[in-house]
Order: structure tokens, then C-alpha cells, then sequence
């Protein structure tokens, strides 16, 4: 460059070696500092003076060289308010030269560097062409260019947003969201965990399942466990290319959901997200976070999402520690601004939800519903063909036994399971049953659902144990199933409608014998009967109560080849103190209803393990369906 050029201006420099840099001699660093615009100018070898430069930011317009103005006036509030708003000679050049330029029809010049990134960026304006979610731009200078910014789920697996308050973090969550509904239209779904209402706009579309707050812990592991279970069918063999729908998982606030749910069931949601994140990459399960600091987020839990994105820090520490410029932390940066891999990114957002009417009817999420604290008998599902659950964890084969198209009389529906919200049944088919829990637990209404079951169920004909010396076909075995109801106490809780007949505190036990003797014509002739005995420790402790333990031992043996089951309910802690051989055969089934019961010890009474589900807030007639192969979380109705 000095080769070919012959002007050359120096103006103060540092040292003389810079001064015969550019003139060739080392004047230009003796040059006064307090005259600005002094300069040594070089025309050619050896042609070097000292000149001054002239000052283009004065104003454009010559100042005015006398003000006059009446005598006593006021001073004008500002005499220089002229001055500074007419342009300078710098600018008059300027103009000048883009009006020769315009006048010559010449195109503008190419600029040595890319625009700046918008500070405000619709989703609207950038578009991906791929499988990748485009969210905003990548400034490249190095490259001088602009790339779209990315998110590769099937490669990153899910995306990081990192960020203080005000960056902009939930609005690129939602950029993100609302990209995947894009991408993919109608075969997404979308489900999110929200610690504050940023996310609540997403509710407004088909695709989106629920948007739950952090702090309903019940609902937020229900989605989490639905998570899991879609993970296990994809992982077996023909579910990954089975059309299966991609499903993203929004964390807003990771902060707080780990704080909040390291304690609930052991960190039972943090091994199901962990589980989630690292399983899910190839089988269309994507988690997409976002947090306020690297230290809200587990080391293990931010290796498995890839794609990192780094905004606005909260202090310049929390920069440091990402390896980016305290400037990152700056209070002016804008909204969405960000770092990926060292290069600046402005992350775009969504646009106006109410112009997005036809993509919002696209797709179907399934919803995570709450599991209802009270709950009607009438609001159950149908027994005939729903989904039912027995406490096994599976689904029962209702046309194992009697008619393939109804079930039999001896599975009765009780309530939902908190699971998956299916219909809870308890399965009499090979064992009686006891219900069990502390005082206003729900015992006795459980009892009047179970036979408001009975009698409607579908089936009730239906008997796995027949009698081999009855006829199916005679009278003998009439339409409807009998029900009888033995209680220690007169309650409230007892509804004598629902029953074929009860006995309600007998005065001795000869009279509680006495009624139990009168079931044995109806079992006798074939009828589907359950016989439910309420408070039965207190039943037994009555004087000769060894008569009504004696009869209830023979029904169930009749048990064994008639259709007749017993349910016999209590308090726990009695139950599990009781040496009556009855209730210790009963135990043995492992078959009944548990009601708010302590999972670390009354487990015990049906030889089961009970999980911590600390989710579920007790309530009346909430508590778990036991079998011999599982204990399932349930909540019971109430006729």
C-alpha cells in the first residue's frame, strides 16, 4: 500500500517508528497534543510539511457575527438552539455525495461488512427447508455471511436456553414450540411445564396437550410418566418407524422445577427427564429447557441436549463461567440476542397467535388431566369395552371369562387409577377382598359403589365358578345379582338402596349369624352375590362374635364353587393387629382396596409394597388398588 501511494497524512502517533511508518520521518510523533488536526503531510520523496486539517463538524451555515437585540429584553433561552440542530459540513458532504451519486445512476457500493443483526426478528421471516426448526439468524462476519439459526433435534436431541430475566428466554421457548408446529403441522405434540404464565399462549392450539404449572406436581408427573410410557412402545421392536408422532417436552423456569421436585417421590421426576433427554433422541422424544444460570442445570442433564444458546447472564460472573465477554451480562442487550458456539444469534419471535387460525386446527394432543378429588359412580367410563385396570398395571382381557363382549359379574368398577386415568376395577375372580383405611377414609361409600357396581354391571350371570348341580337356564338363577350389607355401626355412609338387604348394628351376634345364614339360599341357587361386611373387627369382638367369624368362614368356602365373594372392611391398624384366621386368610389374597394409608407401613396388611406417590393430596376415597400382581394409585367413587 505505501508503494503506491503518494499522499500519505500523519497525524499525532505514538512513537517516531510509526511516524516514518507512514512519512518517513519521525516528526509525527513530536507533534503538539493540545492541536488537534496538526498533521505532517507527505507528497512525495522527500516532500513533507507540517499542515493543519480543517474541522468538518462545525455547522454547516455561517454562525452569525453580531446579535442585536432591544434593550431590557430577555436573553433567549438558547442562543445557540439554531446552531446545533443545522447540519455540519460532514453531513452537507455526504448529502452531496449521495445526490451526485443518485444523478449519475450509479448502485450503491458494497459495504466491507454485514449489517448488523435486527434487534427485532419475526418467525415469520426466517424459514428452514430441512427437518431442522429454524428460530432466527447466525451472524457469520468471519464467513461474511448470515446463516439461519438452527435447532437439529434428531441430532442435538434437544435445545438449552440460558439466560437472565427480561433476555428473552421463554419467548425463544415459544419461538421454538411454535417452530416444531410449523415444521412438522399436525404430526407434533406439544407439552409443557411452565413456572410462570409465558408459555400459557401455546394453550391455544390443537397441537399443544397442556401447559401445567410447575407447582401441580400430580399433573406435571402424569405428563412425565406418559413420557416414559410412550419412550418404552417406541423402544419395542417395529415402534420407531411405526408413524409415531414427535413429541417435545417444554421446561420454562428449570430453576425451579428441580428445586421443587429433587424432594417429591425420591426425584422421581428428575430420573424420568434424565431418562427422557437421553433416551429420546432417536425415537422423536425432544426436551427443550430453559433456565436462568448454568448451576440450575444438572452437568449430566445439559451433556444430552445439544444445542446450547446462551442470552443476556445475569452478572458478568455467570458470563465468565460460559466462557463468553462480560459484555454478554449488559443491561442494553436486546431481547433474544444471544451466543451459540461463539457466534452472535438473534432469536426470533413468534408472531401474532390470532393470525395462526389454520395451523391452531392442526393435529390432536392428548391432554394431562387432573386425577378429580371427588368422584361420582355416574361419571365412570363404561365397563363394557373401556380401558380397565385391576392393579395389575395392564389392561384386563375382559373376555377371559363368560361372555367376550361384556365381563363378568365379579369385576366390579370402583374408580379411576391415577396413572392413566382408566377405570379402576377390583378383580374378585379368584380371591374375596378387604377394604381397609383410618376412620372418614371412604370405607363404607367404597362398599355402596362396589355394589352399585354390581348391580351394573352388564354381565352379572357371568360365573367363572359354577354350580355344577345348579341349571343356567332355569329360574333358579335369576337376572339381577344379590347384594348384602352386614355393618357393626349405623352410618350415613350406608345406603340401603343399594343393596339387596342390610343389617345394621346387630344387637348380638346371634342376629349378624342369622343374616349371613339367610345368603346361603341366594348363593345356593346360582346368583352372583357379594356379601360386604363393614367394621368387621368390631363385628368379631362382640360376645360369641366367634359365631359370625364361624359363618363367614363357611361362605367362603362356598366361595370356591358358588359365585359369592366377600368384602370385609376395616379399620388398618386393627386389621393388622387381628389373630382371626378369617382376616389372616383375606390378607393372604392380597387382594382389596387400600384408603389413605401410610405406603411405608400399612403396605403390609395385603403383603404389598406401596410406592411414595407425594403427588396425590389425600382425600376421601383416594388410595390404592391392590391384586396379587401390583398396588395401583386409584380414587375411588362415590355412588
Amino acid at each position: 500500500i505505501r508503494a503506491n501511494t503518494g499522499l500519505r497524512i500523519a497525524l499525532r502517533v505514538a512513537d517516531e517508528d510509526d511516524s516514518r511508518d507512514v512519512v518517513e520521518i519521525g516528526e509525527a510523533a513530536l507533534l503538539p497534543r493540545e492541536v488537534p488536526g496538526r498533521a505532517i503531510l507527505r507528497s512525495g520523496p522527500g516532500q513533507c510539511a507540517a499542515v493543519q486539517l480543517a474541522y468538518s463538524g462545525s455547522s454547516g451555515s455561517p454562525a452569525s457575527r453580531v446579535q442585536s437585540r432591544p434593550l431590557g429584553d430577555p436573553p433567549p433561552r438558547n442562543p445557540f438552539a439554531s446552531a446545533a440542530a443545522s447540519p455540519t459540513e460532514l453531513d452537507l458532504a455526504v448529502s452531496s455525495a449521495i445526490r451526485a451519486a443518485a444523478a449519475e445512476q450509479l448502485g450503491r457500493p458494497r459495504p466491507p461488512w454485514l449489517e448488523a443483526l435486527p434487534e427485532h426478528l419475526k418467525l415469520s421471516q426466517v424459514h428452514s427447508s430441512g427437518d431442522a426448526l429454524a428460530i432466527g439468524w447466525t451472524d457469520r462476519p468471519d464467513q461474511q455471511r448470515r446463516e439461519l439459526l438452527e435447532v437439529n433435534l434428531s441430532r442435538d436431541g434437544g435445545l438449552l436456553l440460558l439466560g437472565a430475566s427480561g433476555s428473552g428466554r421463554s419467548t425463544a421457548l415459544q419461538a421454538g414450540a411454535m417452530a416444531a408446529i410449523t415444521q412438522f403441522q399436525g404430526r407434533v405434540q406439544v407439552y409443557g411445564i411452565d413456572a410462570g404464565t409465558a408459555l400459557g399462549t401455546l394453550q391455544a392450539f390443537s397441537q399443544v396437550g397442556a401447559i401445567i404449572s410447575v407447582e401441580d406436581s400430580e399433573r406435571v408427573l402424569r405428563l412425565l410418566r406418559r413420557f416414559a410410557r410412550e419412550l418404552q412402545a417406541r423402544s419395542q421392536p417395529g415402534g420407531i418407524n411405526s408413524g409415531r408422532s414427535p413429541h417435545l417436552l417444554l421446561i420454562d423456569g428449570f430453576g425451579a422445577f428441580e428445586e421443587l421436585y429433587e424432594r417429591i417421590n425420591r426425584g422421581e421426576a428428575m430420573e424420568l427427564l434424565l431418562r427422557i433427554a437421553r433416551d429420546g433422541r432417536s425415537l422423536g422424544l425432544h426436551v427443550l429447557l430453559a433456565a436462568n444460570r448454568r448451576a440450575d442445570v444438572p452437568p449430566r442433564l445439559a451433556a444430552l441436549l445439544g444445542c446450547q444458546i446462551f442470552l443476556r447472564s445475569p452478572t458478568e460472573d455467570d458470563a465468565l463461567m460460559l466462557g463468553l465477554e462480560p459484555e454478554s451480562a449488559a443491561k442494553e442487550t436486546p431481547p433474544g440476542r444471544g451466543w451459540l458456539q461463539g457466534h452472535q444469534v438473534q432469536v426470533a419471535q413468534p408472531d401474532d397467535l390470532s393470525q395462526q387460525g389454520a395451523l391452531r386446527q392442526l393435529g390432536t394432543a392428548e391432554e394431562i388431566a387432573a386425577l378429580p378429588r371427588r368422584l361420582r359412580f355416574s361419571q365412570l367410563p363404561s365397563l363394557r369395552g373401556a380401558p380397565v385396570t385391576s392393579g395389575k398395571g395392564d389392561q384386563l382381557d375382559q373376555g377371559s371369562a363368560g361372555d367376550s363382549a361384556s365381563p363378568p359379574w365379579n369385576l366390579l368398577a370402583c374408580g379411576l387409577e391415577a396413572e392413566q386415568m382408566d377405570l379402576a376395577i377390583l378383580d374378585l375372580t379368584h380371591h374375596h377382598a378387604l377394604v381397609a383405611g383410618p376412620p372418614r377414609s371412604g370405607k363404607s361409600s367404597t362398599l355402596n359403589t362396589l355394589a352399585l357396581a354390581l348391580r351394573s354391571n352388564p354381565n352379572p350371570n357371568s360365573n367363572p365358578n359354577p354350580n355344577p348341580n345348579s341349571n343356567p337356564a332355569s329360574p333358579a338363577n335369576p337376572a339381577s345379582p344379590a347384594s348384602f350389607l352386614l355393618a357393626a355401626h349405623g352410618s350415613s355412609a350406608h345406603d340401603s338402596t343399594q343393596w339387596s338387604a342390610a343389617l345394621l348394628e346387630p344387637p348380638c351376634a346371634a342376629d349378624a349369624r342369622n343374616f349371613l345364614r339367610a345368603t346361603e339360599s341366594s348363593i345356593r341357587s346360582g346368583t352372583p352375590t357379594l356379601i360386604a361386611v363393614d367394621d368387621v373387627c368390631t363385628l368379631l369382638e362382640l360376645p360369641d362374635g366367634e359365631q359370625i367369624e364361624a359363618e363367614l368362614a363357611e361362605l367362603v368356602r362356598l366361595g370356591r364353587t358358588h359365585p359369592v365373594r366377600l368384602v370385609l372392611s376395616g379399620d388398618v391398624d386393627s386389621l393388622l393387629r387381628s389373630y382371626s384366621d378369617l382376616i389372616a386368610q383375606l390378607r393372604s389374597s392380597r387382594t382389596g382396596i387400600l384408603l389413605g394409608v401410610d405406603p411405608d407401613h400399612h403396605g403390609a396388611l395385603l403383603h404389598c409394597s406401596l410406592e411414595v406417590r407425594s403427588e396425590l393430596l389425600p382425600c376421601t376415597g383416594r388410595g390404592w388398588l391392590v391384586s396379587p400382581a401390583a398396588a395401583t394409585a386409584v380414587q375411588i367413587a362415590h355412588p
